[in-house]
């Protein structure tokens, strides 16, 4: 056989090899980005299971519970549809979206406060209606910019998250904590502990 069409047989074969992997979602998967052909994020239980969230930050926390006809602060005030919207979005990257690496070595109380983790930027908590399904912490960005620091618990491994995750409910703490006079805005404009809105029962 001559080696130009040797050459090109090989090149037809891995191209269709690559189609197929393609095809079938199994592509190599490298760096920081892994793709993941089912949930496997830090929810496991689906979005819909969850009836509470609670979000903390050092100073301020609220409380959401969904209710017919949909969700509400735990005063029984209806959560606006952009927050709903945000809301639903950040259960479902927590549902679907694995975390990208978990971290060791860096539980000391330096490292950790140098994450934003000590104490935590935003705590998370979700539950079903009898079980605690979730609790995450939320901290700073990492040295690149795109990933974000996060712990399972008070005292469970630091993940590192994909950045879209932890935007999501910077973004949605950024919307349901009201706004205190002269207070800075963290969700979607920066890593600053959240300085927004009301202690809730």
């Amino acid at each position: 056989m001559d080696r130009p069409v040797r050459s090109w047989l090989i090149a037809a074969s891995a191209i269709a090899y690559l189609c197929v992997m393609f095809l079938a979602g199994e592509l190599p998967r490298h760096g920081h980005y892994h793709e993941s052909k089912g949930p496997q994020g830090l929810l496991t239980a689906t979005p819909d299971k969850v009836q509470t969230i609670a979000l903390e930050t050092p100073t301020v926390a609220v409380k959401l519970l969904r209710r017919a006809p949909g969700w509400e602060y735990a005063s029984g005030i209806p959560l606006a549809r952009e927050a709903v919207d945000a809301l639903e979005d950040a259960l479902r990257y927590t549902h679907s979206a694995p975390p990208v690496r978990e971290l060791t070595g860096t539980d000391d109380e330096a490292g950790l406060r140098s994450m934003g983790l000590l104490p935590p930027a935003l705590s998370i908590a979700l539950q079903a209606a009898e079980d605690d399904l979730l609790h995450l912490s939320l901290g700073a960005r990492n040295t690149d910019g795109v990933l974000r620091y996060a712990r399972l618990g008070d005292r469970g491994p630091v993940l590192l998250l994909s950045g879209f995750l932890g935007d999501a409910w910077y973004g949605l703490a950024e919307l349901v904590l009201p706004a205190r006079s002269g207070a800075p805005s963290p969700g979607k404009h920066g890593d600053a502990a959240v300085q927004r809105g009301i202690r809730a029962p």
